[in-house]
């Protein structure tokens, strides 16, 4: 069974000290300091939200995506305001539909026709699987 003691962590750990008591002391000849070193685990998050009195882990990921959504939803709002004037008006174009000619086609085809005449965006016609069913116009 090998234990840490058969590692060569200790030695390493002698020579980090080592080695940190050779730069304290070159920096010092040099007339220069090390700067402070943040420690591990620390951030200027939990210092910036410690200063504002904040608890930095109060916000859970239910809070954060409920803000994502709406700000991409307060940014899709906004295009879309911006984009609304600039959009032409179209005007529907009357497609003949050139399928078979069974009776449900048929039927469909007028009533379509009658439909788009009219000025209505829907008509009633046949499904093959539904049966009477409301269609929309494609235009």
């Amino acid at each position: 069974m090998r234990t840490n003691l058969d590692h060569d962590i200790f030695p390493k750990k002698a020579q980090s000290l080592a080695l940190e008591a050779e730069v304290a002391k070159f920096l010092k000849a040099q007339g220069k300091e090390e700067p402070e070193q943040i420690s591990f685990g620390r951030s200027l998050y939990v210092e910036e939200c410690q200063a504002k009195g904040v608890q930095p882990f109060k916000f859970t990921l239910r809070d954060v995506m409920t803000a994502s959504v709406e700000q991409a939803h307060a940014e899709r709002t906004v295009k879309e305001s911006k984009s609304k004037g600039r959009k032409p008006k179209v005007e529907p174009v009357f497609i003949p539909d050139t399928s078979s000619d069974e009776s449900r086609v048929l039927f469909n085809r007028n009533a379509r026709k009658e439909a788009f005449e009219a000025g209505l965006k829907k008509f009633q016609g046949r499904c093959k699987h539904h049966g009477e069913q409301v269609f929309s116009q494609c235009a």
